[in-house]
């Protein structure tokens, strides 16, 4: 890393509470997103100092951690941290301007997710999905969502299918461009079908492996067939054809599985 990805700071100016993306953060902290993988976290040590209950000191520790592991989980699913990397924990608590600690419980919970893999002696690498781990993820994707798609056509929003509908034709008018496509394609299976379904149990289940579902979708972009296959699943539904809906998702999500283990 070749740049600060984050600068703590205790008093931030008025410019940059102005017109530079600067909001509260519902724990008392100010953050200001400058790209993908840079933060600006200003110093909570004001609200400890402040209050003389030591307890905050917990909140702001529990605060710090879940900002790193959101950075970092953010950076392994989008792929700017590729599969086999070192995660650099010295590195990152330089560039981050904090301790060595909160980086490595951060890190310790994405191992538990399954997106980080300890190595003794050697250090933290970013996990590598093998075929295998590929198709189970794509075959328990297919388990979630053609479940949920179920539920979802039991309380079919039309205006929200035609919503849906709409962004697939600006999407297709600018010749698919990739990033917006991911952006549907998350909103889509993510969004429409997981949450969209109503059920609870099938989210929470979902909530478990959902960054590695994330992953698999970044694995599988081809734009212009993911957004035809979209169309065809929403037309279905749109027509109250939850058979040809359920296929065509099948259909996509094969795919995708195909075009993910291809490189493999």
């Amino acid at each position: 890393m070749s740049q600060s990805l984050c600068t703590v700071r205790k008093n931030p100016s008025n410019a940059e509470r102005s017109g530079l993306g600067v909001g509260p953060h519902p724990l008392g902290v100010q953050v200001r997103l400058l790209d993908k993988r840079q933060y600006i976290l200003y110093n909570t040590a004001v609200m400890v100092e402040a209050d003389p209950r030591n307890d905050k000191v917990g909140l702001e520790k529990r605060t710090l951690v879940s900002q790193v592991y959101d950075y970092l989980r953010d950076c392994i699913v989008n792929l700017s941290l590729k599969p086999g990397d070192r995660i650099d924990v010295k590195g990152l608590a330089q560039e981050l301007s904090v301790s060595q600690t909160p980086i490595r419980e951060a890190i310790h919970k994405l191992v538990e997710q399954g997106l980080v893999e300890p190595k003794p002696y050697v250090g933290y690498f970013v996990a590598r999905l093998s075929r295998r781990d590929i198709q189970e993820l794509f075959d328990l994707r297919k388990s979630l969502e053609t479940l949920a798609l179920r539920y979802v056509y039991e309380n079919v929003d039309e205006e929200k299918l035609k919503e849906l509908l709409k962004r697939l034709d600006d999407l297709e008018q600018h010749g698919f461009p990739v990033k917006d496509t991911q952006k549907f394609d998350e909103d889509f299976h993510l969004g429409f079908l997981i949450k969209g379904s109503g059920n609870r149990w099938l989210e929470k289940f979902a909530n478990g492996v959902i960054d590695l579902i994330k992953l698999t979708t970044r694995l599988s972009m081809n734009p212009k067939a993911a957004c035809e296959e979209h169309r065809t699943i929403l037309e279905a539904l749109l027509h109250h054809d939850i058979s040809t809906g359920t296929k065509a998702l099948e259909s996509h999500l094969e795919r995708a599985k195909r075009d993910s283990i291809e490189p493999w």
